[in-house]
């Protein structure tokens, strides 16, 4: 039998992704809706997290293939 540790892990883990991906999903509903124009994007730039360890994140991002992020990442 698992621990109660682990299932209450497991359960936030599967909640979180459940907020995130229902906000997506609530957040493309309004953009379709406007009929203007949009682009879906794996983090915002202007978040705080961001801001603080942008350096970091950039070198994670550089580690994957230069045609994905060449234009995107100046």
């Amino acid at each position: 039998m698992p621990s109660w540790l682990v299932l209450v892990l497991a359960t936030a883990c599967v909640y979180a992704v459940y907020g995130v991906l229902s906000g997506l999903r609530r957040n493309l509903a309004v953009a379709r809706g406007s009929h203007l124009p949009y682009l879906v994007v794996p983090c915002d730039q202007m978040a705080q997290h961001w801001l603080i360890l942008s350096h970091v994140y950039a070198r994670i991002i550089k580690l994957f293939p230069k045609s994905g992020w060449e234009d995107w990442l100046e």
